[in-house]
């Protein structure tokens, strides 16, 4: 019995539990915290609205909603939109998101022969960049109250990570808005960091 279960990867799956443990023990997180009490599909649908508005900030900022698939400034809304069409195209989207996608402009059936590259002249409007960093700030003090004063790390929240990141280098360029770095300051935002990378 013992050759039937290591021979279908019985040790591989103890061992994949035993990481979850020591994993689990040193206060990893597997959902989203910024998630954390939602149901899966309230979660689901935080994450759709989520990359909607930064789908509406894209279209707003180059004037049209077709994002190329080599637009390297944001992956993650890349394969969004991909997997928008290929929801419509199994029908698998609500007529309300296909309605929201719609009044954008969005393209169902690209036509790859014409490409339409982000205009870098171009910047994204004041009030969608603000949404767009307020519900980073927002998604950051739900993590600290989860985890405490500590900064996620790339292999924790990369995304989060970043955008941390980056508050620091627009402080450092003197290019970040005295409003934003008083509400960092609020949550205690560490505006350095150690050799080690820790805050």
């Amino acid at each position: 019995r013992r050759e039937q279960l290591e021979a279908i990867g019985f040790c591989w799956v103890v061992t994949q539990r035993n990481s979850r443990r020591d994993l689990e023990a040193l206060g990893f997180t597997w959902g989203n915290p910024t998630c954390q009490g939602m149901s899966a599909q309230e979660s689901y649908d935080h994450a759709w609205s989520l990359q909607l508005a930064k789908l509406r900030a894209y279209r707003q900022r180059f004037g049209h909603a077709r994002v190329p698939v080599s637009w390297a400034e944001d992956r993650h809304l890349v394969h969004w939109v991909e997997k928008q069409r290929k929801a419509g195209r199994e029908n698998r989207l609500s007529p309300e998101r296909r309605r929201q996608l719609d009044d954008l402009g969005f393209v169902w059936k690209p036509d790859h022969t014409t490409v339409f590259k982000p205009r870098p002249d171009q910047r994204i409007p004041k009030a969608a960049h603000n949404a767009i960093w307020d519900q980073h700030y927002a998604a950051l003090r739900a993590w600290q109250q989860k985890h405490g004063p500590r900064l996620p790390t790339t292999a924790s929240d990369k995304a989060m990570s970043l955008w941390c990141r980056w508050q620091r280098k627009k402080r450092r360029e003197g290019a970040l808005d005295p409003r934003r770095i008083d509400l960092l300051d609020a949550i205690a935002f560490p505006w350095t960091v150690s050799a080690s990378g820790q805050t």
